[in-house]
């Protein structure tokens, strides 16, 4: 017993060691696929990490207009093309595959994304799929190869929040009400007004607002304010009076629903004087009579401007010289005509801007013409008088009239007669298109007949239309630079803000950026409270006023790193900039009238409508050493001269930083509104 019990004993670790023996081939294998299965992921980890960094390096190639290639190009050399680890088709035999905005996986029939097209800019997204196929087993040779699939996504979103910006906001020329008042010019009284109502459609660009649309169609929801109960063409006005003969017509553009009378908030009224307007009607009269009994004075009836070169006798924006002309009636004594109607020993011109234009008479229209009046772009308003010269007979007031190289009788008619008006952005901003009509006729209708015994008829319906430039847009490599107005002269129009309230000056502001974070204001209201108050902010206060060389200085501080540069570190690369540049600089957007021209509403805030990036190309110092060097070197001229001004192009760019993003897909290629990009796979 003793000797089969120490055997019994003896045999136990050889068991054991059997039992070792029999398992050691599962643990083989168990160490064996937990080699392969890291190896996997290896590969996997690191074809993700390859395909993030296309997707995310590509969505700052978005430009305007969209470039594909360079969008595809982007992604594919952050992806790795650059070191030859994938190749674009499959039948290369790489053993990694890229992908740009495909449904599926290079050769497999998942995941199926319906919704890619193959083009970023028409998805509004980079979506990269990388593959590498084929991957080996290390130690399972028998096992068949597979898929290693990455992928990533990068969509595109409107901004909604922003910290860093520039202290400039651009006010939107998008505004929400728009009303048409006359006025006397006589006696400076408001004779009437209406509201008038957007046009769905814009026309040749611009936003068209008239009382001349259906009353049941062709309206746009945002002018919900403009007067559709009355018949389209009720803007009566009834020229019986003396006070009617000379009326301005005054347009008001506001930002809100809520506002519209001058002086409101968002409001603003253009006039080309105190009591005038942008637009003029001359309202004449058949009386007195002339006669050669009382040995009358000439009188002036109707006077009409013609089209000429401006294309709009009464209203033009156009940026080069053009012409008008002009058809006069004006009443001599009946002796003064031989008996074909033709005038004899009397003449007239017109006086404009301190030029005279003699007048010829045109027999079949029975009035005195020209056709060359010039008008300069941006001149603003344009008065038209009359003077009139007789070398015969006796007019009272001015005694025995004689050859005209000896003692003619002459004089110029007191009233302004007419007036033509070119459109600069400091008389008219952005109303681009003036006409005053009446249902049959779209304009033109800026010459009425005042009430008489012989015209007992005297009402006129009329109907304006306005048309304001549309949208800000997004600049082509080709176009002219945008100016900001930073600091203007006298403080009228300028475009800064207070954004932050830790800086003390604008210059600080400028170098540093506004830091706290402004939002998309969606009916927030303002609390008087700004700069200040807890952020998010939805309002930000506007800041008229002259700041000689804070915005040089703060610029050269921002763009060059020195508020007294000595060279152009960072040079004008415009269009051909690239992401990361200095030069672009995100900006707040602000609604219509919220910079008066007086540089009135220091400190009063407004609502922050959007964000835009803008690239700049150009600004200037006013000497002390704030000069900037890039000017001469690349930069563009400012207008002027002037150190309040900055300069550059709306550009498409997409922020990854200090960006907050909303639920809307950005319309990046359409809009100046910033994008912000988003890994959303």
């Amino acid at each position: 017993m003793t000797l089969r019990h120490r055997i019994v004993r003896e045999q136990r670790g050889s068991m054991a060691i059997a039992a070792i023996g029999l398992a050691f081939p599962l643990f083989l294998l168990f160490g064996v696929l937990a080699v392969d299965v890291g190896n996997r992921y290896v590969h996997k980890r690191e074809l993700q990490t390859q395909a993030d960094a296309g997707a995310l390096a590509a969505a700052s190639a978005f430009t305007h207009p969209c470039d594909v290639g360079a969008i595809s190009s982007s992604a594919e050399s952050y992806a790795g093309k650059d070191h030859n680890v994938f190749a674009n088709l499959p039948a290369s035999g790489s053993s990694r595959i890229f992908l740009l905005n495909q449904p599926n996986f290079a050769g497999q029939a998942k995941p199926g994304d319906s919704e890619l097209t193959g083009n970023p800019c028409a998805d509004n997204a980079v979506d990269v799929k990388m593959t590498e196929r084929d991957v080996p087993w290390i130690f399972g040779k028998l096992l068949p190869k597979s898929y290693v699939n990455a992928q990533a996504r990068v969509s595109l979103y409107r901004i909604d929040g922003l910290g860093g910006t520039l202290p400039v906001a651009v006010p939107a020329p998008d505004p929400r009400r728009v009303r048409v008042t006359f006025i006397s010019e006589v006696t400076g009284e408001t004779l009437g007004f209406k509201d008038l109502c957007r046009r769905t459609d814009p026309e040749n660009g611009l936003q068209l607002w008239d009382n001349a649309v259906s009353n049941t169609s062709g309206w746009n929801p945002v002018a919900a304010s403009c007067d559709k109960s009355t018949p389209a063409t009720a803007l009566s006005q009834t020229f019986n009076d003396p006070k009617y003969a000379q009326v301005g017509v005054r347009i008001q553009v506001s930002g809100s629903l809520s506002t519209i009378n001058c002086g409101q908030q968002l409001v603003t009224c253009y006039d080309a004087g105190s009591t005038n307007g942008i637009g003029f009607i001359q309202g004449w009269s058949d009386q007195p009579a002339v006669t050669d009994a009382a040995h009358s004075p000439p009188q002036p009836r109707s006077v009409v401007l013609l089209p000429g070169t401006c294309g709009d006798a009464y209203f033009s924006a156009r940026a080069t010289p053009c012409t008008v002309g002009l058809s006069a009636k004006v009443d001599f004594q009946p002796g003064e005509y031989d008996a074909g109607g033709t005038p004899k020993n009397v003449s007239v011109s017109a006086v404009v801007a301190g030029t005279s234009y003699t007048l010829t008479w045109n027999g079949a229209a029975g009035a005195w013409r020209t056709s060359n009046i010039a008008v300069a772009p941006g001149a603003g308003p344009l008065s038209v008088k009359l003077a009139w010269e007789q070398t015969d007979k006796t007019v009272t007031g001015k005694g025995t009239c004689t050859n005209k190289n000896n003692n003619p009788c002459k004089d110029t008619f007191a009233d302004v007669l007419q007036r033509t008006f070119a459109a600069s952005p400091s008389r008219s901003g952005s109303v681009q298109l003036l006409q005053i009509g009446d249902a049959t006729s779209s304009s033109g209708v800026n010459d009425v007949r005042r009430c008489s015994s012989a015209h007992p008829s005297c009402t006129e319906d009329f109907v304006v239309r306005v048309g304001i430039a549309g949208t800000l847009e997004l600049s082509k490599p080709t176009d002219t630079a945008t100016v900001l107005r930073v600091g203007a002269s006298g403080g009228s129009q300028n475009q800064a803000i207070d954004c932050d309230p830790t800086l003390s000056n604008l210059e600080d502001e400028i170098a540093i950026g506004c830091s706290p974070e402004y939002r998309r204001n969606t009916g927030q209201a303002c609390t008087g409270t700004e700069p200040g108050g807890t952020p998010p902010l939805y309002c930000v206060a506007v800041k008229p006023g002259k700041t000689t060389n804070q915005v040089s200085a703060g610029m050269n501080r921002r763009i060059l790193g020195n508020a007294k540069p000595s060279s152009c570190t960072n040079a004008n690369h415009w269009p051909s900039f690239a992401a990361g540049d200095p030069r672009i600089v995100p900006v707040m957007v602000v609604p219509y009238g919220s910079f008066q021209d007086n540089g009135a509403g220091t400190g009063s805030e407004v609502p922050v409508q959007d964000f835009a990036y803008f690239y700049v190309t150009g600004w200037t110092g006013q000497g002390n050493g704030f000069d900037n060097p890039c000017q001469g070197n690349g930069d563009d001229p400012v207008p002027g001269n002037d150190s309040a001004y900055i300069v550059g192009h709306f550009i498409a760019h997409v922020a990854t930083l200090n960006v907050k993003p909303s639920d809307a897909p950005c319309n990046w290629d359409s809009s100046i509104s910033g994008c912000a990009a988003v890994m959303t796979r």
